[in-house]
């Protein structure tokens, strides 16, 4: 456990637990234990072989130029912050990024990275406050679902997600600002759409001095945006559109909310309010606002459109080390930036390991150039002392051909002091002479003593009681998956009752396995009437997403006391289903389709 997790005044409700208790040794993993004894028998040796991964694995990220980004020299767009690179290149070593930190708070921390490439594919992403952002499809955002906080990519978000937003904003780390009251109500007064020339702010206007003002010269500068009266009615006002980051963002560090309500191509019309209470009785939807944990760091808006742009653009992203997340969007959200190869990389080099260990995702980076430039660059370079460095490589996988075969040739080349850690999702996408230069481990899917076992600890260090039917329920709810498992418990643990099976199945909107198997039953019996009200059930007040249910039928399946043909049946139609709904299909009328079909037969 890190300092930050023992400091005196860090409530534990507002850790992340699955970055709080993230293994950082070999000996911290739960499961695979066949594999993590391999792994320790080469360290041990200091016969560290190439190294091939196959199983769920990370993903890459990047944002659009545009986006705007909270660093320590205001808000600035992304692409100014990264720069004319090509691939991976080193950030302003003075800068700092605004980040979510592991312990649910935010501060200014150093990038260790830039990066930019092209990307021919972007989700567009709109929320009810008014947010939007065009992202590849592998960005990731904080979201809240039925196993808690967790981090979604782009491509899985859907209508009705709700996305991290920053509740309240801390400081630039720069000298205090020496900004007036009446300078910051100047500033905002030539922010309102109304004047005459609001492109003539003076420098002061800077997002870093207005944050770095006291809270009384922000809100004097909020004030004057809004107006007197509507500022302290919560009113709206209109303001030319470049200045909508500018305000959302100062509003932010008072603690309160702002929303588009009108936007057009010259002015936006901007709503503020104060924070509202959440709601956190158990079975309870949930409000727009609901704070994360106790800590109350930060809130939800609500996807309102998601839409596919296929056009080549300029994207970047920036390296955040531990958190990889940070603070941008033209409203502020929480936007983000792999366990086994950092935790063979600490076991060989000790403190030294980020020095001696670099890690890459060949989703961003899946072309040939980076294999020549990047990976060469890093194995050509000294070593101190080292026999070899480790380059991790995580989604092998979505390499090119062309890059894999220079792969290959550059493992070869640099074999006497460079070893590879490859990590893919389909070890059948990696070419044959790659896969036999390495050693393969294939990750499954955890077993259920596994996740159980690591629940129980982390019940313990965090003074949770939990029942053996809640333990069993967080195990069925995480399906193999630890973080989910995790995820499960804290979201559990925050309503401040015992977990215990009732409790989990509802923080994690999870049907019951008889709720399923009820539902067949019915429909396979005749009785679509019944079936269909009992989807009915999962979908509103159980509040599953039609891909849920499509997981924990096909969990069920062969545990239902059916005739093998009625089996394979079930089984061929939740197969159609979950292709439909993969492609785009209405949730709800695949699954009720599916219900029929059985019901008709």
């Amino acid at each position: 456990m890190s300092e930050a997790d023992t400091s005196e005044g860090t409530p534990t409700g507002r850790e992340i637990w699955i970055e709080k208790y993230r293994p950082e040794t070999l000996d911290d993993i739960y499961g695979q234990t066949d594999i993590i004894e391999r792994l320790q028998s080469y360290v041990e040796r200091q016969e560290l072989p190439h190294l091939l991964f196959s199983g769920p694995a990370g993903i890459g990220k990047c944002v659009t130029g545009d986006t705007p980004v909270l660093t320590s020299d205001g808000l600035t767009p992304i692409a100014d912050v990264v720069g004319s690179v090509e691939g991976f290149g080193r950030p302003d070593p003075h800068l700092k990024v605004c980040t979510l930190t592991d312990t649910a708070t935010f501060r200014f921390v150093s990038p260790s990275h830039v990066f930019a490439q092209t990307s021919e594919r972007l989700i567009r992403v709109q929320t009810v406050a008014g947010g939007e952002m065009r992202v590849t499809p592998e960005h990731k955002f904080l979201t809240r679902g039925k196993n808690g906080v967790v981090w979604q990519p782009a491509a899985r978000l859907s209508d009705g997600t709700a996305i991290a937003r920053p509740a309240s904003l801390p400081a630039p780390p720069v000298p205090s600002s020496a900004l007036s009251s009446s300078s910051a109500r100047d500033i905002g007064e030539a922010v309102r759409a109304e004047h005459p020339h609001p492109e003539a702010i003076p420098a002061s206007s800077s997002t870093t001095a207005l944050l770095q003002a006291s809270r009384s010269t922000r809100e004097a500068f909020l004030e004057a945006v809004f107006g007197g009266e509507a500022y302290m009615k919560n009113q709206s006002t209109a303001i030319e559109s470049e200045w909508t980051p500018l305000v959302s963002y100062v509003a932010a560090s008072t603690g309160k909310e702002t929303q588009i309500v009108e936007r057009t191509t010259s002015q936006t019309r901007l709503d503020i309010r104060p924070p509202s209470a959440p709601e956190t009785h158990v079975g309870a939807r949930r409000s727009n606002r609901e704070a994360y944990a106790d800590g109350g760091a930060i809130y939800f808006d609500t996807v309102e459109a998601i839409d596919t742009l296929s056009e080549p653009t300029r994207v970047y992203d920036l390296t955040v080390p531990q958190t990889r997340n940070y603070v941008g969007g033209r409203l502020p959200t929480v936007l983000h930036n792999t366990t086994s190869a950092t935790a063979i990389a600490r076991a060989v080099y000790g403190e030294d390991w980020r020095g001696n260990f670099l890690e890459l995702n060949a989703s961003d980076e899946r072309g040939i150039d980076v294999v020549r430039d990047r990976i060469k660059s890093f194995a050509r370079s000294s070593f101190g002392g080292y026999d070899h460095r480790i380059i991790f490589l995580d989604e092998a996988d979505s390499l090119t051909d062309d890059a894999q075969s220079a792969l290959r040739r550059t493992m070869e080349q640099f074999a006497d002091n460079t070893r590879f850690i490859l990590s893919c999702n389909y070890s059948s996408k990696i070419i044959d002479p790659i896969q036999s230069r390495c050693a393969v481990f294939r990750f499954t899917p955890l077993d259920d003593e596994a996740i159980a076992n690591q629940l129980r600890d982390i019940a313990s260090a965090e003074s949770i009681e939990m029942t053996e039917n809640g333990l069993d329920a967080l195990v069925y709810a995480a399906s193999g998956d630890m973080r989910r498992g995790i995820n499960s418990l804290q979201a559990a643990a925050t309503t401040g009752t015992v977990v215990d099976e009732e409790t989990v199945y509802t923080v994690t909107s999870t049907a019951r396995p008889e709720q399923i198997e009820a539902m067949v039953t019915a429909a396979i019996e005749g009785d679509f009437t019944t079936a269909r009200s009992d989807l009915e059930t999962l979908l509103v007040e159980t509040g599953m997403a039609g891909s849920d249910v499509i997981d924990q039928l096909h969990r069920i399946a062969w545990n239902l006391e059916l005739d093998q043909e009625t089996t394979v049946r079930l089984l061929e139609r939740i197969g159609e289903a979950d292709y439909r709904i993969t492609v785009g299909g209405n949730e709800r009328v695949q699954l009720e389709a599916l219900l029929a079909t059985l019901a008709a037969s």
